[in-house]
């Protein structure tokens, strides 16, 4: 497994990809082939309690 270390600065615009997830839509990144997606609530946790599937959103 290689990890690309993000040095330079970039900037998110309409024309990035968007991917559809069960939960809502995303848009991600395209850096020197890599596409990146940040931000990505996984589940909702709070203490002392297993995790909860994270709540859907709308738009992107």
């Amino acid at each position: 497994m290689f990890i690309k270390k993000l040095t330079k600065q970039v900037i998110c615009n309409p024309e990035e990809p968007v991917v559809c997830t069960p939960n809502g839509k995303l848009r991600g990144l395209i850096v020197d082939g890599t596409y990146i997606f940040r931000g990505i609530k996984y589940c909702e946790a709070r203490r002392f309690h297993l995790p909860e599937p994270a709540k859907s959103w709308k738009g992107v």
